[in-house]
């Protein structure tokens, strides 16, 4: 059907839509709106600001964060409302990045995982770690759980 057709008011034919991207949109947007409301990450600014109060400049704040995300593959951070955010299981009291969950994350992105793949997956009950979170498991380094999930996730656990 041409624009001769539209201009003589004739029906279009009706939308197909695809229902299963759809649902999977639907599905990735109730997650992110859960991370987002789970009060588990800082904005760039807040990380800045905190690194700031321990005498790094804010250059060096960015470029660490740069640095680990961008060359070393350590670090996710995804963008809302124009600002990245910084999932805090990477991140321990001081700020600093833990070097356990740049492994995960390192491991993750090597994977093909996506940042907020990640991050889902990091907050998210885990059946091979007793339903705690893996963020659970890397904030208190425990070793054997962290490499039990992220087996699974992987594809080299017990399931795979």
């Amino acid at each position: 059907m041409g624009t001769t057709a539209l201009r003589h008011g004739e029906d279009l034919p009706r939308l197909r839509t695809d229902s299963a991207a759809a649902a999977q949109a639907g599905i990735a947007n109730r997650a992110y709106a859960r991370l987002l409301t789970s009060g588990t990450a800082v904005t760039t600014s807040q990380y800045v600001a905190a690194l700031r109060e321990r005498g790094l400049s804010e250059e060096g704040a960015r470029a660490r964060i740069k640095r680990d995300r961008d060359r070393k593959c350590r670090l996710i951070t995804v963008t809302h409302d124009g600002e990245a955010i910084l999932p805090s299981f990477q991140l321990n009291t001081d700020f600093e990045h833990r070097e356990l969950a740049g492994n995960v994350v390192h491991a993750l992105r090597g994977a093909g995982w996506g940042p907020w793949e990640i991050w889902d997956w990091a907050e998210t009950p885990n059946p091979w770690i007793g339903r705690r979170t893996p963020a659970e498991a890397i904030r208190t380094a425990d070793l054997d759980a962290v490499a039990r999930a992220l087996a699974a996730a992987t594809g080299e656990g017990p399931e795979a």
